[in-house]
């Protein structure tokens, strides 16, 4: 049997996040159930259109200190808008940020600002359509022009090319949902780069792969 903490309380963020609670060989940080050894690893999007990542961990065995909670609590308040997007939009897929990951970006962001807690992603079969696309859902949706960002025009490091759109939700200022839109084979490319970015090395190798699918009008 797994032995984990029952009470987070006196568990400190940094062994909160870098920690390996259940022995997995899975940071935390990087493990979508850090108290479940079966689960080392994040569901594969593509193939889980209707998957967003709910922060709560251990099944209610674990209690939070106040400040996870209060993070888990804000992350899941963006769900309805997201699967709400997801509902109205067929093909796409989404996500809302774990606890660990969030308290990542905690470092250097405010809460609120940090626009990818619930995100989603759709993919088309070239550029052409993906422009289309984000016209389409500037047209339909509310979205924050500082939060908007055409990476296809300037290329995110040079080597990350999409569309990021920050949706607003009408009702609620604070119910924000990043809507990344990209073709499919950007979409390949760039998990290649996240795996190698996840284990630290340099991503700066794939900037000739992008510029080439770019050039074809990926």
């Amino acid at each position: 049997m797994v032995a984990y903490p029952k009470n987070l309380r006196n568990v400190s963020n940094r062994q909160y996040m870098f920690g390996d609670f259940d022995k997995d060989g899975s940071k935390n940080i990087d493990d979508p159930k850090p108290f479940n050894p079966k689960v080392s690893k994040y569901p594969d999007h593509a193939k889980n259109p209707g998957y967003y990542h709910n922060a709560r961990y251990g099944g209610g065995v674990v209690l939070l200190s106040d400040e996870l909670m209060a993070i888990e609590r804000h992350n899941n308040q963006r769900a309805p808008i997201l699967k709400k997007f997801i509902r109205e939009n067929p093909g796409s897929f989404g996500r809302i940020k774990t606890v660990p990951s969030t308290m990542r970006k905690l470092r250097t962001r405010y809460i609120n600002n940090v626009m990818d807690v619930a995100g989603v992603t759709i993919l088309t079969d070239n550029r052409k359509q993906a422009n289309t696309k984000v016209k389409q859902i500037k047209r339909r949706y509310k979205f924050d022009p500082n939060e908007t960002d055409d990476y296809y025009k300037n290329p995110k490091g040079g080597v990350y090319y999409a569309h990021h759109i920050g949706l607003i939700s009408p009702k609620k200022k604070d119910r924000r949902l990043e809507v990344q839109v990209k073709s499919k084979k950007m979409f390949n490319l760039h998990k290649q780069m996240h795996t190698s970015y996840k284990k630290g090395q340099t991503i700066s190798i794939f900037g000739r792969k992008a510029k080439k699918l770019f050039k074809l009008g990926f």
